[in-house]
């Protein structure tokens, strides 16, 4: 039985004071002692369910973790993998270009230059207001929304949402 089950089978006896099962098939009658035996059953059973799927939630999260600690592992190295990649390229250009060297080719590689463009930016006062974009954005400030409402302000457009967080332990 699912827990869902359980507990809506758990629902009908504490509001009806029994349940299908616990009716006499002979005298078609409610058998006190069914219902009593029947709800302890589905007390039983509702725990054990209840232990069972707070534990799958912690392994779960145990295994979230671990996959969490060997992404970080993985970014450091990808990270320092890309360094030496620019270090060395940075190594090579300047080899290269220090000696005039604008291409090189071989069996294993070929290595020539692109010409691109970018704009160094020394003073951001002195550009024309044409060349500027200018951005706005609005955000509320959620803290302080918060604590207003906790302090019984009325927020127009917000209120107070409480939350149930499971904690599993």
């Amino acid at each position: 039985m699912k827990l869902y089950d359980i507990s809506k089978e758990m629902n009908e006896i504490l509001e009806n004071g029994f349940s299908v099962n616990c009716i006499d098939e002979e005298t078609g009658e409610i058998d006190e002692s069914k219902v009593a035996e029947y709800l302890n059953s589905l007390q039983v059973a509702y725990e054990d369910k209840v232990d069972n799927i707070a534990c799958y939630i912690k392994d779960i999260k145990a295994q979230a973790n671990a996959i969490g600690e060997e992404i970080k592992k993985l970014t450091d190295r990808k990270r320092s993998a890309e360094k030496k990649v620019e270090s060395l390229s940075n190594y090579l250009t300047d080899c290269m270009l220090s000696l005039g060297k604008i291409k090189f080719e071989s069996v294993r590689n070929c290595i020539s230059f692109r010409r691109s463009y970018s704009v160094d930016i020394s003073n951001l006062e002195q550009i024309p207001k044409q060349f500027i974009k200018i951005k706005v954005s609005e955000d509320p400030d959620k803290k302080a929304i918060m604590a207003a409402l906790k302090n019984d302000e009325e927020v127009e457009g917000a209120t107070l949402k409480v939350n149930m967080n499971i904690q599993i332990k």
